[in-house]
């Protein structure tokens, strides 16, 4: 009965950590116009947290590009979009374009400064093999090289949101737990009731 009890919280655990390394959660990006802005856009978009490897890159040889991409601009929605993620090598450092289907720029923004001549990535890992990563109110800096549309500084929050198979494993791994401590509470109870019938 013991060893049942073990396998059953074994697979559980399993559940519960698997969904928690479940990949291809989808990334909620939210882009603000900094305050002081002479325009107040706001530009939002979603992609998989682990796009794949997308290369090669439209305008720049350190980055990856997502394409078919549909972002919203004020509530406007534009499809076959594409969003190039620098690495911190020159050249928007660390930062994106976000551009129309056409190939027009609709912004060129560059990541925060870390440290001199270091800057903040928008993703883990490698440009082949990159995880976007989560942020909240990270300032991204316009540049006005490729000629985008917009020209100024923007805040970034980006937000996971977890797949439905991730949701039902973790869910699921949680009411075996959830299970495996009621039986055993029960069995507690079992014991008590029948040592006081006993004495």
């Amino acid at each position: 009965m013991k060893m049942n009890k073990l396998f059953f919280c074994f697979v559980a655990a399993s559940m519960i950590l698997s969904a928690g390394k479940a990949t291809a959660s989808t990334i909620d990006y939210t882009l603000t116009s900094a305050p002081g802005s002479a325009t107040p856009l706001t530009i939002s978009f979603a992609l998989s947290s682990q796009p794949g490897s997308n290369l090669p890159c439209a305008f720049y040889h350190g980055c990856f590009s997502v394409s078919d991409v549909s972002f919203t601009l004020n509530g406007t929605t534009f499809s076959g979009g594409t969003v190039d993620f620098y690495d911190s090598s020159p050249g928007p450092d660390g930062g994106l374009v976000i551009q129309y289907a056409g190939g027009a720029v609709l912004v060129n923004l560059g990541g925060a400064v870390l440290s001199p001549g270091v800057y903040q990535t928008l993703y883990t890992g490698t440009l082949s093999d990159p995880t976007l990563l989560n942020f909240s109110n990270l300032t991204l800096y316009g540049y006005g090289y490729f000629g985008p549309q917009v020209d100024e500084d923007f805040i970034l929050n980006a937000s996971a949101t977890p797949e439905p198979g991730s949701i039902v494993l973790l869910g699921s791994g949680l009411l075996a737990l959830a299970g495996a401590m009621r039986w055993r509470k029960n069995r507690v109870r079992g014991q008590a009731v029948c040592a006081a019938g006993m004495s």
